[in-house]
């Protein structure tokens, strides 16, 4: 199954839509801060995440 250009346009304005407010909020942080932002959240998750998965 594959989307139609149409189809493609629609998602990415709807993905673009939905991470608006994300965007917005991390718009205060330097790239440099987003990358030490993004280390720590995924230490926080991989902490969190029993060594099962």
């Amino acid at each position: 199954m594959e989307l139609t250009a149409s189809g493609r346009q629609k998602a990415e304005a709807a993905f673009r839509e939905d991470m608006a407010p994300e965007a917005k909020l991390l718009g205060g942080l330097s790239d440099e801060e987003q990358a030490q932002l993004t280390d720590l959240l995924r230490r926080l998750e991989a902490s969190l995440v029993p060594d099962e998965l």
